[in-house]
């Protein structure tokens, strides 16, 4: 999603929504899969897979369909990786405008006072009975001195992406990384 969202000035600034208007901020905000979809047909196949290779993006595999390679399909990343990915993104080391980063992390502020700056986005998947099976929240927390970025991966019966949330408020705060 990254990926898509860095390349999506190029695309569209805008895209007709079901049923009302979408933007970058509000497609990231609620999940608006069809929207991330319009974006990846515009990149085409050849560059996402460029894109992937590009920032090492888990197994890089797209092979599950331009549109749905990310939904439960065939693209993999573990915890770890993501949280190494983020750390690239958040310090400003991987192959991205300084201001294209800056509008990600715009877009996934989810918090920000006191000097801490809490950013996430959720994920999550069903089976074919739209049971939750899987869940991520993957995000960052900065302050003036120090930054940090979390993944959470929940799987199995109620998984979602609103519990992974929750697991990683509740770790952070018990870090005291939140307040």
């Amino acid at each position: 999603a990254t990926l898509a969202v860095t390349a999506l000035g190029a695309v569209a600034p805008r895209l007709l929504a079901r049923p009302e208007d979408q933007t970058l901020a509000s497609a990231m905000r609620h999940s608006v899969v069809w929207y991330f979809q319009r974006v990846a047909t515009g990149i085409g196949e050849e560059r996402m897979q460029r894109g992937l290779d590009r920032i090492g993006y888990g197994n890089r595999d797209i092979s599950g369909g331009l549109t749905r390679f990310w939904l439960q399909s065939s693209l993999k990343i573990s915890p770890r990786e993501q949280v190494g990915l983020l750390r690239a993104l958040f310090n400003g080391s991987l192959p991205f405008a300084a201001e294209d980063i800056a509008v990600v992390k715009r877009d996934i502020t989810l918090s920000s006072g006191n000097g801490v700056r809490f950013m996430g986005k959720t994920g999550s998947g069903s089976d074919d009975a739209d049971r939750g099976i899987i869940g991520w929240f993957v995000g960052g927390v900065e302050t003036p001195h120090t930054r940090w970025s979390f993944a959470v991966n929940t799987q199995g019966p109620g998984a979602s992406g609103v519990r992974a949330r929750g697991i990683a408020e509740a770790a952070l705060k018990r870090l005291s990384i939140l307040p």
